[in-house]
């Protein structure tokens, strides 16, 4: 019974399924400028939501206040 699992092993080490395994002798290596762009992507979204809140905000509030001005 052990020899099953055994040769079942090293068949799928060895056959067909191998390409599901990842590549990981040729990898690139990472670049400062894509790492430090990763890490300041979030920081750049937070505020550019934050400025589209506060854009939206004042806007609503010349909807409300600033009627003459439309």
């Amino acid at each position: 019974m052990t020899h099953r699992v055994h040769d079942n092993v090293e068949m799928s080490l060895r056959g067909k399924s191998r390409a599901r395994f990842a590549d990981l002798h040729n990898l690139q290596k990472p670049r400062w400028r894509d790492a430090l762009v990763a890490l300041a992507a979030p920081a750049k979204r937070v505020h550019e939501y934050r400025n589209l809140h506060k854009s939206m905000f004042y806007e609503a509030l010349c909807d409300i206040d600033c009627k003459d001005r439309k």
